[in-house]
């Protein structure tokens, strides 16, 4: 190597330093996070418990299967952020609960729907991040940093836009 071709090269990293970052297209309409992930607990652990109120609960066995199975779709929303997938995962659970477990079981599995709705709209973005977000498929707003709430099925996020 030469000295102008060593020149070259560091003018050429010094300038790919001074460009602005790249805005990275996410995987899939939304992030599906721990706090999302402890969204679906809780809605899960509040179901359970308007079920046990009423007292149409069965055995502890069944508890235990509805919760693995909630457990397999919130796993499948994080390999999967869609919002299909998300209403894959409703349609599941009212088609399983009433089949396996009885009609008595309504409370739940509305608890639940109600759950796996709501858990993937909630969104934290990282300090040094901001995100383009769409309603319905056009521009809406860019969001910055902290916890924040996204429409179900309207809102989809763009991008991510690392700003370090």
């Amino acid at each position: 190597m030469n000295g102008r071709q060593v020149r070259k090269t560091l003018a050429d990293r010094i300038r790919q330093r001074s460009e602005p970052p790249p805005l990275t297209r996410s995987r899939g309409d939304f992030r599906f996070n721990t706090i999302s992930a402890l969204a679906v607990a809780v809605f899960l652990g509040g179901g359970i418990a308007l079920q046990t109120a009423i007292g149409d609960l069965a055995a502890v066995e069944d508890v235990a299967i509805i919760s693995a199975g909630v457990l397999a779709a919130a796993s499948l929303l994080f390999v999967l952020p869609y919002w299909p997938v998300v209403i894959i995962a409703i349609a599941a659970v009212w088609a399983t609960l009433p089949v396996l477990f009885g009609f008595h079981l309504f409370i739940l599995a509305s608890v639940l729907s109600l759950g796996f709705l709501i858990a993937p709209g909630v969104e934290v973005i990282s300090q040094w991040d901001k995100i383009v977000v769409l309603r319905l498929g056009r521009f809406h707003k860019v969001r910055g940093p902290g916890l924040l709430f996204i429409l179900p099925l309207l809102d989809t996020v763009a991008g991510y836009v690392d700003t370090r």
